[in-house]
């Protein structure tokens, strides 16, 4: 089975006998397939970078969707004690008061 080619890919990549992108014509100097070559390898190196990015941007965005609980439970957990702080300050003027 032939690996899938992406749609932007122009030219030859040979790889292991097999040819990816469009046939060259035969008797082609080595000039032209030197540029086929790096054309085609640009267009690899920018569906790498673009992948990448892909992948950064998911990563990003799973560490944002698993810090949210935390950041809430961090919240919770300040109004807590700020409720206990405030019901002990109650509890300590009203003993204060009955004397």
């Amino acid at each position: 089975m032939q690996p899938e080619v992406p749609e932007k890919s122009q030219g030859t990549l040979t790889a292991h006998g097999r040819s990816f992108g469009s046939v060259q014509a035969e008797g082609e100097g080595a000039g032209q397939k030197s540029r086929v070559l790096k054309d085609a390898l640009g267009v690899v190196l920018g569906e790498i970078e673009v992948r990448a990015l892909e992948d950064a941007q998911r990563r990003k965005s799973e560490q944002g969707a698993m810090a949210e609980p935390e950041v809430r439970w961090r919240a919770f957990m300040e109004d807590a004690r700020k409720r206990a702080v405030r019901d002990h300050l109650a509890e300590v003027l009203h003993e204060e008061i009955g004397r």
